[in-house]
This record gives structure tokens, sequence and C-alpha cells, in this order.
């Protein structure tokens, strides 16, 4: 694969250069969503790519491991993996502000998330979950936007449950709306490129929009369409779209989930979501990222924990080079 970024900041141009590079590799017989999917990616991590051309029950392939290592994912930034953090710290500090797409893409409504081929990873999880969608949402109060991951199964065609720490900006937005009477609407853009994805976790103050970062990854702005609920700018080039509606007043019980330490969590309750609409890109393909103590959940937190740690004790000791959070400690509890 190339270092340089993609004239179109997509997953499915990202996608093109992996197969030419020999990174990626077609599944074409038939996978089960329900554990198979999970069990494939889990083995094959330190592999290429897969694509799965034939989801049992689905309407379109489904894709993961996309960025499992640094290397591929400085490349997909167009960088190495020793100029990773000064690429990220970069785009924090100088950012490019995404703009309206002039040509977006052609989409199709898809109706509920029934027509999604939303892969269950661990027997003991209650249900399928969505996990390479990135979050996108405006502040009621202040406009400002941010983007983020948040864990959010599926319940039924038209709903779901969102779970995100108080203590994330995007669990502070859905509060912030309550105080006002509001519930919060929000987009989850998923099949994203890898810019997009590792800007979405990154440790920003609240109100700075990752997408922004994002731009500045790619040396050129996102181009977004607007939802049709809260007026948010998505990254046009997502290969589905759900539109979605946070009911601050409105919990249910999410029962155990994978964590990046290779256990399972109960946080309690999550919020209700009411999803208003999904759409998708022609021949739009599912990406999916394997929870837990998967390499690719862990190295998209371990980049940005790290590009947040450096810029903080930078400030108070200039002479900091570097900080490593390395993989062995679950791309979390080490440095």
């Amino acid at each position: 694969m190339t270092g340089s970024a993609p004239a179109r900041p997509g997953l499915r141009e990202y996608l093109t250069a992996l197969e030419r590079d020999g990174e990626l590799a077609r599944i074409r017989e038939p996978i089960d969503p329900r554990y198979e999917v999970g069990a494939a990616l889990s083995l094959t991590e330190a592999g290429p790519a897969l694509l799965f051309d034939r989801v049992t029950g689905g309407h379109m392939p489904v894709v993961g491991n996309v960025v499992t290592n640094r290397d591929r994912l400085a490349r997909a930034v167009g960088t190495d993996v020793t100029g990773l953090a000064d690429a990220v710290d970069r785009s924090i500090r100088e950012p490019l502000p995404p703009v309206a797409d002039p040509a977006p893409p052609p989409r199709h409504e898809l109706g509920g998330l029934e027509r999604l081929p939303v892969p269950t990873f661990f027997e003991r999880e209650t249900g399928p979950y969505l996990t390479a969608g990135v979050i996108l949402a405006r502040d009621a109060v202040t406009g400002l936007g941010n983007m983020s991951f948040a864990r959010l199964k599926v319940l039924g065609p038209d709903t779901a449950m969102l779970g995100v720490s108080p203590r994330h900006h995007l669990g502070r937005m859905i509060r912030r709306a309550a105080d006002a009477g509001q519930d919060l609407p929000f987009a989850v853009a998923i099949g994203t490129h890898p810019a997009v994805m590792l800007s979405a976790c990154l440790y920003l103050g609240f109100g700075d929009d990752e997408l922004a970062c994002a731009g500045a990854l790619l040396r050129a702005p996102v181009p977004t369409v607007r939802s049709t609920q809260g007026d948010i700018a998505v990254p046009s080039d997502a290969e589905v779209i759900v539109e979605a509606v946070a009911r601050a007043d409105r919990r249910v019980d999410e029962g155990p989930v994978s964590e990046y330490h290779g256990h399972y969590h109960d946080y309690g309750p999550g919020y209700l979501v009411d999803v208003t609409a999904v759409s998708a890109r022609e021949d739009a393909v599912l990406q999916v990222i394997t929870p837990g103590l998967h390499s690719e959940h862990l190295l998209l937190g371990a980049v940005a924990i790290a590009a947040g740690l450096r810029r903080d004790l930078r400030q108070a000791q200039p002479t900091v080079v570097d900080i490593a959070v390395p993989m062995t400690a679950a791309g979390r509890v080490g440095a």
C-alpha cells in the first residue's frame, strides 16, 4: 500500500489499495454473523484484512481486521510507524474542518437495522453490536460537534442500546440535551477511512471536533453530508449511515459486554435509542471491529491515548520525545 492519502477518503478506496497490495483476502464461503465472523477475525488478526462476501441472512458483505498493526495504520494516513505520532499531533494542532460534499456518492434507504448483517461476537454477550461506526453529534447548548466510538447494541429493526461513560463527551451531550428538555439526535457512520476512525478515538477538549483532525490526517477536509435530524455533518463516503435519537429518560440494561482486558464487564443500563433512518451506498460493505482483547480495537485506542499523553506531558516537560502505550498492556493500562 502506498504511503499517501487517497484522493477521496473513503473505506472502499482504502480496501482497493489493500487488495492491490495483497493485504486483503476475500472469503467466498458462507459465514454466519453469529460467532463465526468474530471467530474468523480473531484467528487471523495477524494477517490480511478479511472481506466476507456471503454472510448468512445478510444483504451486504462484511469486512474486518482493516487496521490491525501500526504499519498498516501509519501507511493509511500517509506516513510510517516512526512518523505516526507526529502526524496525529499535527492533526490536533492544525485541524482541517470538514466541508460539504458537492457531489456525494448516491445512497439508498435500507429501512431498518435488520438489513445489516451485524455480528454477535461472543457467547455471553446478549446481542449483536455495531462496532466500527463512528458516532457524530452536536451539543444542544453550544452547537459544537463531537465524533467518537461507543457501544451500540442492536435490539430490533428500529431500536438499539447506546452504552457510553458519563465522562464521555457524548454522554455529557446527552445529559445537556436532557437538561434542555431535548433528546439528542446523532448519526453513526459505518465504514470510514482509518483516518476518521483514529480521529474518533482522540482525547480532545469538549466541543473540539475530531472530524477536523481526520481532515488534517488526510491532508484534505473530509467531505460531508448533513443528517436529516440534528443537522450533523457526516462523512459522505461512509458505507452505511444510521440516524438515531438517544432518549435520555429511557434506560435499558446492557448485560455483559467484552472489554479490552479480555473479560466481560457489566456496565449496567445504557440509553435506549430510536433509529430513524438507515442508508447505504451502492454495493456497500459493513465494516466491523472485533471488540475485546483484539488488535484492531486495542491499536486505535493505544495510538490515540499515546498522542494525548505525549501532548500533555510536553506541556510540563518539552523534552519528552515520545510515549509508548504497548499492546502488551492492552493498549490502555500501561505506558
